[in-house]
């Protein structure tokens, strides 16, 4: 498993001084190292996490969402579910897992799951700014997993777009 913390910093609970740093830059955070330690446990009983890459979180209110390299959603989930649920259970709080990428639509896919993205209109602002505006269902308007400002926060730390959220 490739975690962002060494494996001394994660089996001891002491970081060195390249693992600080990597906190202190704000690169990483507090929930990064506590996932990592959960994750590095769990991979020593669960050898099918030997290839996953994480690569961070972010927490949003009772929700964590954790970023991994890409093609490796199934390896982190586990089967039936259960590597994640018992990543839940630890932290206490609800989880979610997305594949690091710069597509919006793939990452708001993954995300508002099981809403469904029906596509993505860019605007051009007349100063000049685009905004990806994301067109979503309206059935899903009052069903979405999180809270449309966070998500619009979500996809700007992961994509680096500014997105507004519309239902049709």
């Amino acid at each position: 498993m490739e975690l962002p913390f060494c494996e001394i910093c994660l089996k001891t609970g002491m970081l060195c001084p390249g693992c600080t740093a990597k906190i202190k830059d704000g690169e990483l955070n507090d929930n990064d190292l506590e996932i990592a330690k959960e994750l590095y446990r769990l991979s020593q009983e669960n050898k099918g996490l030997k290839d996953v890459k994480f690569k961070r979180s972010i927490k949003v209110g009772n929700l964590i969402i954790i970023l991994i390299e890409a093609g490796e959603i199934g390896s982190i989930i586990g089967k039936g579910g259960n590597v994640i649920r018992g990543l839940s259970k630890k932290l206490n709080k609800k989880i979610r897992v997305i594949e690091e990428s710069k597509d919006v639509k793939k990452v708001a896919s993954d995300l508002l799951y099981p809403a469904k993205v029906y596509g993505i209109n860019i605007v051009y602002m007349p100063d000049g700014t685009i905004i990806k505006r994301l067109r979503l269902g309206k059935e899903f308007e009052r069903k979405l997993p999180i809270a449309t400002k966070s998500v619009k926060e979500i996809l700007l730390l992961i994509t680096g777009e500014n997105v507004d959220i519309v239902f049709e």
